[in-house]
């Protein structure tokens, strides 16, 4: 075997079919008294199908205080999460609740693989953006 066995099966990014999310959901829900409050990262399975190997990439970055910052990037293995179900990926302390807040989604469904970011803007994390939301009993800041 030669070298052109290898470039031949090697397979690109650009070669993966990542077919459309449907059904899934980040929302983002305070907890805590005014002007303590602590906001809560949540993974939301909308959808009737179970996924597999769900894995949350998280990070936020912005300024503070005039200053740059960028946290670290976390990495949530979340496993398997059936139909209907509502997942907690991580509490989010108040000074990374007023930078822009990032979550990148992979998980399968069968042998098809789906991907997805979501970005929470800065100032997204305020009390008058919450909603009611699907299948968790609280109001918060919901990106489908």
């Amino acid at each position: 075997m030669g070298s052109s066995f290898i470039f031949d099966h090697i397979i690109m990014l650009k070669d993966i079919d990542f077919k459309k999310t449907e059904d899934i959901a980040i929302a983002i829900v305070p907890e805590g008294m005014e002007g303590e409050t602590m906001w809560i990262a949540y993974f939301l399975n909308m959808g009737n199908n179970t996924l597999e190997t769900v894995i949350v990439n998280s990070k936020g970055y912005g300024e503070l205080e005039g200053k740059a910052v960028q946290t670290s990037t976390l990495r949530w293995l979340l496993g398997d999460i059936g139909p209907q179900t509502v997942c907690k990926i991580e509490e989010m302390p108040q000074d990374v609740s007023k930078l822009t807040n990032e979550f990148w989604v992979s998980y399968y469904i069968g042998d098809q693989i789906y991907d997805k970011k979501y970005i929470f803007v800065l100032d997204s994390l305020r009390t008058e953006h919450l909603v009611s939301l699907p299948i968790l009993d609280a109001k918060g800041v919901l990106i489908k």
